[in-house]
């Protein structure tokens, strides 16, 4: 198996990165020596300047003017166009003068290459060519060397190498066989021996699907542990919650820890919360009665359940409540009927929504009393009577109901008497007193129900003066 396919990817691109800097080194050079050729070329071609007839020409130019001394004499360099054509006609004069310097082309190659200096003459006409040219042009001519050379360099920088230890059967085996955490079936274990064995044989894709299938097979097998896992969690957490309710009755602490042991193991069900909260607040622990309702809350909005929504939003009001912070409480007492009255706008005839609306009322009422605004209470307070009423005469067998009329009765009670009506809290009093001793006929092993019905009784007959 090579690098590549091995799964290292370093190797195969510090290749190609190499690869790539040595073509566009050597393009590079291509073109700039494309660029160059014809400037020296042409500097090449040009034959060598006759240094004798120059001087004499010079010379006799200046015994002729002798007004031209000083120009000539500022002059470093004459203009190469002037020495070419001034050398030409020497040499043609020359030839014609001397007939035995008129010989073939072919002669003077051969004896240029026979001559000892011709190479070296020819280099120094290049050099001298090289430097008169202008920088750019200097510039052009060096960068052919210059990109061959790191071309050359890149071509031939050592690149690391990883070594990979073949990948086997039995390595595979070992790290996703049984033993491990993911306790694979066999089957995927032979499906990914296969893989391995096709990968290296070449066979890629055939790898790549059969490790496909491997996953896709793993991943089907875990959705089905993790469902039974939660079923197995929700079946647990139901025990803990009838052991939680058993214990209640005698010791609230320990209650409270099953409750919580419940929510922890199903806590996507927002009853779960509910019970540890309304445990822990009976328990007097109102941190974590808080921390258990807004749980409550987070797990109802996944589920989308309303009702159970409402009533974290009860019981986070009245923690916030009993904490002092009566402004919290009654935004969030707010927001329960919030959700109650949209719901009503769907279903105005649900009387579990009503309900839920009553209580609503009642709940803000009490925060008004609280903060002394006693009009608001009783404006709240009568909402929550009217619906109660209407919830009462409906069922008049359902006790839950009787109980919720009861309730709204007492309150009515207490706004009298915070208003000195003696006459209206004797008058709701004795409403309450009727509802109760139907509900202890009813059920009277109900010890909630007979301290409730005695507290009223009390009431009553303090008003009465006996």
């Amino acid at each position: 198996m090579n690098d590549t396919e091995s799964g290292n990817p370093n190797t195969g691109q510090e290749s190609v990165g190499a690869a790539g800097t040595a073509v566009l080194a050597f393009v590079a050079a291509f073109v700039l020596t494309f660029l160059t050729v014809l400037p020296l070329g042409s500097a090449v071609s040009e034959p060598p300047v006759a240094k004798e007839s120059y001087t004499q020409e010079h010379d006799e130019g200046t015994k002729q003017s002798p007004d031209r001394v000083d120009t000539d004499r500022a002059i470093e360099k004459p203009d190469r166009n002037t020495v070419k054509a001034r050398t030409e006609d020497v040499v043609t004069e020359s030839k014609k003068n001397d007939p035995a310097q008129e010989r073939k082309p072919e002669e003077e190659s051969k004896a240029a290459i026979e001559s000892p200096n011709a190479a070296w003459k020819w280099l120094l006409e290049l050099a001298d060519d090289f430097l008169q040219q202008r920088p750019l042009e200097q510039l052009l001519a060096v960068a052919p060397v210059v990109g061959i050379f790191i071309a050359f360099v890149a071509w031939r920088r050592p690149r690391p190498t990883v070594s990979i230890p073949p990948v086997t059967k039995e390595a595979i085996a070992r790290e996703i066989g049984p033993g491990t955490t993911r306790n694979l079936s066999q089957k995927d274990i032979d499906n990914a021996a296969e893989a391995v064995e096709a990968a290296n044989k070449g066979k890629l894709h055939l790898a790549e699907g059969l490790l496909k299938q491997s996953y896709e097979d793993s991943a089907k097998a875990a959705a089905k542990a993790r469902q039974r896992e939660t079923q197995a969690n929700k079946q647990q957490a139901e025990a803990a919650r009838h052991l939680a309710a058993v214990v209640f009755v005698n010791n609230i602490a320990e209650a409270k820890g099953w409750y919580e042991k419940a929510a922890r193991l199903d806590p996507d069900d927002p009853r779960r919360w509910l019970d540890y909260g309304d445990a822990a607040v009976a328990a007097g622990s109102l941190g974590e009665a808080e921390t258990a309702y807004h749980a409550a809350l987070d797990s109802a909005a996944k589920t989308g359940d309303l009702g159970q929504r409402t009533r974290a939003l009860f019981g986070l009001g009245d923690v916030q409540q009993d904490k002092g912070d009566l402004a919290a409480a009654e935004q969030t007492y707010r927001q329960a009927m919030a959700i109650d009255e949209a719901r009503l706008k769907d279903d105005s005839g649900h009387a579990g929504w009503q309900r839920d609306l009553s209580v609503s009322h009642n709940k803000i009422g009490d925060v008004q009393v609280a903060q002394g605004n006693l009009s608001a209470a009783l404006q709240s307070f009568q909402a929550s009577l009217d619906i109660a009423e209407r919830l009462a005469a409906d069922d008049p067998g359902h006790a839950g109901r009787q109980y919720d009329l009861a309730a709204s009765f007492w309150r009515m009670a207490n706004i009298a008497r915070h208003q000195n009506d003696r006459e209206g809290e004797l008058r709701y009093c004795r409403s309450v007193l009727t509802i109760m001793q139907r509900l202890t006929e009813m059920n009277p092993s109900h010890a909630g129900w007979r301290d409730n019905l005695r507290a009223v009784q009390e009431r009553i007959a303090a008003l009465e003066g006996r």
